[in-house]
């Protein structure tokens, strides 16, 4: 007898082994753990220009303020629905709004972002409607003054991000808001046979709480930092070259900041617990 799907459970392919495990479906319904999760980020911000940006922006959505580009690069472990085991993540995103007939919402649009693991690429993907790619993600180096963070796809190496001088952050300083509502997507899935055609096309908000509620800034610091897309031919980088090319073409005008910032814990909300959803489609 063929098996039929269980109500209110979430799948992805596969589908013939039951309701799927990840970030917002535990085992038996079991929560994981995320309290003991560590996240250091990393990140470089420069002005660029604005035209180039809204190249890389689908309909209803629009720059918000200045075209600041944020290149971040995170080091996680101890994350609870990997039981234990962490991954990099790499990320590139700037500040847009999304107006439609009902939402008008504000936050970081990302285009695109890299994943050190394939198991956070297609929960990703598939669930909330992120950009994921896979990558090869370092560990950052660590050398006199300065941290050195690489992004590489089979050995070529497209991405280096400097930071130098970190020192603590003012106690009475705080840091800029760049998430507002939080963070815009576009979710596409091509349609079967017609290629040419999009079975699933909307926009998508990861709410704000995904990435604040429950979770501790326990340190942050300040400092200088450069950061690096080097152009790749195809048959260097033959599925990822037009995006870092785009990335790498980018006018750098000005860098404006460059941060170190580590924090404790998972929001409740990234889990689905307590039916808080960590994402809506946007109308």
């Amino acid at each position: 007898m063929a098996y039929k799907f269980k109500p209110g459970k979430m799948y992805r392919m596969p589908t013939s082994f039951g309701p799927s495990i990840g970030p917002r479906q535990g085992l038996n319904g079991i929560v994981p753990d995320g309290t003991k999760q560590e996240v250091t980020v990393y990140s470089v911000d420069f002005l660029t220009n604005p035209a180039q940006l809204e190249e890389m922006l689908p309909e209803g959505f629009s720059l918000d303020g200045d075209p600041v580009v944020h290149i971040r690069y995170m080091v996680q472990t101890g994350i609870g629905w990997l039981a234990g085991r962490g991954y990099q993540i790499l990320e590139f995103s700037f500040p847009a709004k999304f107006d439609g007939e009902r939402d008008h919402v504000r936050g970081e649009f990302q285009p695109v972002l890299w994943e050190g693991m394939a198991d956070g690429c297609f929960t990703g993907r598939d669930e909330v409607g992120f950009a994921k790619m896979w990558c090869e993600l370092p560990e950052p180096i660590f050398f006199q003054n300065y941290v050195h963070c690489i992004a590489s796809w089979l050995g070529f190496k497209f991405m280096d991000m400097k930071i130098y001088n970190l020192t603590d952050a003012p106690k009475d300083s705080k840091p800029v808001d760049w998430l507002k509502d939080g963070k815009l997507l576009l979710k596409y899935i091509p349609k079967t046979e017609d290629w040419g055609q999009a079975d699933v096309m909307y926009p998508v908000l990861s709410v704000r709480g995904h990435y604040t509620e429950g979770i501790q800034t326990v340190e942050r610091q300040v400092g200088h930092g450069t950061v690096e897309f080097h152009k790749a031919e195809w048959e260097e980088l033959p599925t990822l070259c037009t995006i870092v090319n785009t990335i790498a073409d980018l006018e750098k005008r000005k860098y404006v900041g460059a941060t170190k910032v580590k924090s404790l814990g998972t929001s409740p909300v990234f889990a689905r617990v307590n039916n808080l959803n960590p994402a809506r489609i946007l109308k």
